[in-house]
């Protein structure tokens, strides 16, 4: 019994044990937002930016795949674990067009969460 035991630890060694590759410790995360808010920006009235549950394409530079994709919950937050490397966001525009965003281009470092802010465009004028 012994001896099976240690045949079949052998085994899993061999083919990997079956781990998956390990999770980066660095990668993007930041906030998703939508604006102009109103048509015109009346007196008195709120028309910041605000967050938007939004998605993008991450886009690995040096081999133009995309890599991941991130949506942002209602809060606008997102965060996508990622290796070391330059991406590129390109945001996906919603059905119609609208809103739709401007690609930025990103560098991820070891051990850091690169900190970014897309901004869509509401076409509201």
């Amino acid at each position: 019994m012994r001896r099976l035991v240690g045949v079949l630890l052998a085994g899993l060694i061999a083919c990997g044990g079956g781990t998956a590759a390990p999770v980066p410790d660095s990668g993007i995360e930041g906030l998703m937002l939508i604006g102009p808010t109103c048509p015109v920006e009346p007196v008195g009235q709120d028309c910041d930016d605000r967050p938007y549950a939004g998605e993008v394409r991450i886009i690995d530079v040096s081999s133009g795949e995309v890599v991941a994709t991130a949506r942002s919950s209602d809060d606008g937050r997102f965060r996508v674990a990622l290796a070391p490397g330059s991406y590129r966001l390109e945001p996906v525009a919603a059905s119609g067009g609208l809103p739709f965003g401007k690609a930025i281009d990103v560098v991820v470092r070891a051990h850091t969460y690169e900190d970014v802010t897309v901004s869509f465009d509401s076409g509201i004028r």
